[in-house]
């Protein structure tokens, strides 16, 4: 099964590379997928091919042949079976924990295994090899078993930090390796605990003891809001409704704002009332008496029987 792998992108710059057909670097990074954890894959030329370019005419054969006399990959015969494996592959390849080992064997004859914790993830690696007996014998291992480097393949990037999933192809859904978030939570060291996360708070209707705390106090009191007046109006309102909040204090703040902001002004200070008081008295002094008029014309009308039809 093709599994989910790293391109970096120093690929594309690789000086020996660039000598290659174009076709013969895609099947570098098809081995990539088709390699299991420790970079080994069956040299089966014909399935190569079916599984990398099915509708394309390639030899694949001499694609790998091209791709052995530059050292990317190396093939040989071991335990009876006939091997590519990609060079210096878990340098630049990160397997996913719970990949499964190896059943091919490297170039000794030795399998590679690792032991696994509870949640199937590698700890450590371990490699056996058949004695002359032909019994398999168990002897410890380096986890990183390729020893030539590649290093112009993928240059080290010291002047920009790049998290390596961010350098993926693409993930299938059908691979077996899944995303970073659910690697670490899957291989997490046994014994650490997850980090907790915060509880966050649930709406709810206004409590009926809800009494605003000191910060409400001293907003009021800036405002110049009448707070006994507001919290009985802002009680009755929203328990009549059934609002629910998160923050009840927060919630009357806002109340309070917006009770300053919208309040309407009594008619004795309102701008249009000021200027019409200002004109009558202006005509109360030009013209002698009609202050007095007027009173006497209110009490007519106050004294007039009104006549119901």
């Amino acid at each position: 099964m093709a599994r989910a792998r790293n391109i970096k992108p120093g690929f594309f710059k690789n000086e020996n590379l660039v000598e290659l057909d174009p076709f013969d670097r895609l099947l570098f990074i098809g081995l990539w997928c088709l390699a299991d954890r420790e970079g080994r894959l069956e040299n089966r030329p014909r399935r190569i091919k079916m599984e990398l370019f099915p509708g394309d005419n390639y030899d694949a054969a001499q694609g790998i042949a091209a791709l052995e006399r530059l050292g990317f990959v190396e093939t040989y015969e071991a335990d009876g079976k006939s091997v590519v494996a990609v060079v210096n592959f878990l340098k630049h390849q990160a397997p996913h924990g719970t990949e499964r080992d190896s059943e091919l064997p490297d170039r000794h004859g030795d399998y590679t295994t690792h032991s696994r914790g509870a949640a199937g993830c590698v700890k450590k690696s371990t490699s056996s090899k058949n004695n002359d007996l032909g019994e398999k014998l168990t002897v410890n291992a380096p986890l990183f078993n390729v020893e030539l480097p590649l290093d112009n393949v993928n240059p080290p990037l010291s002047n920009v930090e790049l998290p390596l999933d961010n350098a993926l192809i693409h993930r299938f859904s059908d691979s077996p390796n899944p995303d970073s978030d659910s690697l670490r939570s899957s291989c997490a060291p046994q014994g650490e605990a997850p980090e907790p996360k915060a509880k966050q708070k649930r709406a709810s209707t206004i409590p009926a003891d809800f009494e605003p705390n000191e910060t409400c106090i001293s907003l009021a009191a800036e405002l110049g809001v009448p707070l006994g007046q507001e919290l009985p109006k802002f009680r009755d309102h929203h328990s009549a409704k059934g609002t629910t909040m998160k923050d009840w204090q927060a919630a009357f703040r806002t109340w309070l704002r917006n009770a300053k902001q919208f309040a309407r002004p009594s008619p004795r200070d309102s701008p249009a009332e000021s200027r019409r008081q200002q004109q009558d008295d202006w005509l109360n002094q030009l013209i002698p008496g009609r202050q007095q008029k007027r009173h006497d014309d209110e009490r007519t009308i106050e004294s007039t029987p009104r006549l119901v039809g």
